[in-house]
């Protein structure tokens, strides 16, 4: 996400701010997801927060 997000400022793409607000989202979605793999998240693992 890190990577995608420096491409889309570097690349012009994104203005600043958008680029903020889309990292602090990905920040929330962390929490909520942790360690888990893109294909391992289910519902209940976005609507609980687990498993961790």
């Amino acid at each position: 996400m890190d990577r995608f997000l420096d491409y889309k400022e570097a690349s012009g793409t994104s203005v600043p701010s958008t680029v903020r607000g889309y990292r602090s989202e990905a920040k929330l979605i962390c929490r909520y997801i942790g360690g888990e793999k893109l294909v391992s998240v289910t519902i209940a693992t976005v609507t609980t927060g687990w498993p961790r």
